[in-house]
């Protein structure tokens, strides 16, 4: 269930709110390092600056290359994701349409498949709880085969044209397909063992540069190392939020959907 306050979307406002949570425990957490050990690492002298910078510069390519490949690949998904959403209520608006050009009773078919049509769509727009944990409403597919019968009874009427039958039919295979697609897509998530590498990386470049002897003993290398935290820890978040296009800040839209089943937004 959905909360609001004041016209305010309180579940809205929240998810924003929990990516500055994030950020914001990542600098206490990088500010209590620094307090804890203002000097740096015990033993780790100047002599091992070379060999800790190059290490850094590798450990630094590495994570630029994968970050770059996987917000290129979820970004990617994402607008695929949004793009058969739009396709799929665009489809949906012209069943009543095509219905309707079926001959006699045409204003008869047109009411029943536009019936069958917004009770479709009307589960399909509520179905993004059920596609955030990676399965399908069994309220929406029961609707879409409802809607098939409906198409299946004008099918078998000998007074509908059977041009403006297959045109209809047509419609519905595509929706179906569409759907389908958008389904699978929605399912497919970032590898676990490539979420991990990042997640390594990233301490690994947090511990570098935390190690670096020039930076650990000035207030200036502290505050890089700081700055490096949030950051790292927003990446991250940007990462997670694409990858799950359901539940994040950026999600994808429903609007196709409500528009075109007349539910307002």
């Amino acid at each position: 269930m959905r909360r609001r306050g004041r016209g305010l979307d309180l579940d809205e406002v929240a998810k924003p709110m929990g990516v500055y949570v994030k950020i914001v425990v990542a600098i206490v957490l990088a500010a209590l390092v620094c307090l804890l050990v203002p000097g740096g690492v015990p033993g780790l002298g100047v002599d091992a600056v070379p060999a800790l910078e190059t290490l850094l510069e590798l450990l630094g390519g590495i994570y630029s290359v994968l970050t770059a490949f996987v917000i290129f690949v979820v970004w990617e998904q994402f607008n695929a994701l949004q793009k058969l959403t739009v396709r799929e209520g665009s489809l949906a608006t012209e069943l009543p349409r095509l219905a309707a050009l079926t001959g006699s009773g045409g204003d008869a078919a047109r009411r029943r498949i536009g019936a069958a049509t917004r009770a479709y769509l009307t589960a399909a727009a509520a179905e993004w709880d059920e596609l955030a944990t990676l399965s399908e409403s069994r309220v929406a597919v029961a609707a879409l085969d409802a809607l098939d019968a409906r198409v299946a009874e004008l099918a078998v009427a000998p007074e509908h044209g059977a041009t403006a039958i297959a045109r209809l039919s047509d419609a519905l295979a595509a929706l179906r397909e569409c759907r389908v697609s958008r389904v699978s897509a929605a399912k497919h998530r970032m590898p676990a063992t490539l979420n991990h590498l990042l997640a390594l990386l990233s301490l690994l470049l947090l511990a570098g540069v935390f190690a670096l002897p020039a930076g650990a003993q000035t207030q200036l290398g502290h505050v890089a190392f700081v700055a490096l935290a949030a950051v790292l820890t927003m990446i991250r978040a940007v990462i997670w939020d694409i990858d799950h296009p359901f539940v994040g800040v950026w999600r994808i839209s429903k609007a196709p959907f409500e528009q075109a089943a007349g539910i307002p937004s």
